[in-house]
């Protein structure tokens, strides 16, 4: 019998959900005036920028629809994409990242590892 996991349970805070709906919209609405560049940034304690907004894999099936997903937030401004060996997408979010033409280092990537 298989071993069950428990699974976190990730629930937005309403800024942040606020913010990812915002933008969204306006990249929805007017996708050539959305930009990396126009995604608010917060200082991290090393001195390094980590965008302020996230697009969180958590619930996204691998495979091409993972690979479609990331490859339209990267589109539409996305440049800090959550995932984890665990949601099981980890490499179909570096294919769209590599597929994607933009420079890596223009993208923050967040992993976690679970405990076993």
């Amino acid at each position: 019998m298989a071993e069950s996991r428990a699974l976190p349970i990730m629930v937005p805070t309403p800024v942040t959900a606020l913010l990812s709906a915002l933008l969204l919209g306006a990249a929805l609405a007017e996708p050539e005036h959305c930009s990396a560049a126009d995604m608010p940034r917060v200082s991290l304690g090393d001195g390094n920028m980590l965008p302020a907004v996230g697009l969180g894999l958590y619930y996204t099936p691998p495979g091409a629809v993972a690979q479609d997903i990331v490859r339209e937030a990267l589109r539409l401004g996305y440049r800090h994409l959550d995932t984890a060996g665990f949601y099981e997408n980890e490499a179909d979010v570096g294919r769209a990242v590599r597929e994607s033409g933009i420079p890596r280092e223009q993208i923050h990537i967040t992993s976690k590892v679970w405990p076993e």
